[in-house]
């Protein structure tokens, strides 16, 4: 929580209301932090029904932000 609370001067751009996007497993440590932030900065958040749909999801949520890990981009990329 207190990384998350750390990282709203990061994420000062967005407004309340706007959309952030989520993939990663929600056991991952950046998720659970992304998610409290999400939650204070008050976004809305849309998840990912699986790792397969992730890209047609997000162009269904058209997100104005999400966070990820290198290796998932890397894994896009190659697609």
């Amino acid at each position: 929580m207190s990384n998350a609370l750390l990282a709203t001067a990061f994420v000062a751009y967005l407004s309340y209301g706007e959309r952030a996007f989520s993939f990663l497993p929600m056991s991952h440590i950046l998720e659970r932090t992304g998610n409290y932030l999400w939650q204070i900065t008050g976004l809305e958040l849309y998840y990912a029904e699986s790792i397969e749909t992730v890209i047609e999801d997000m162009k269904d949520a058209k997100p104005h932000t999400f966070i990820t890990v290198l290796e998932y981009l890397r894994k896009f990329m190659i697609k």
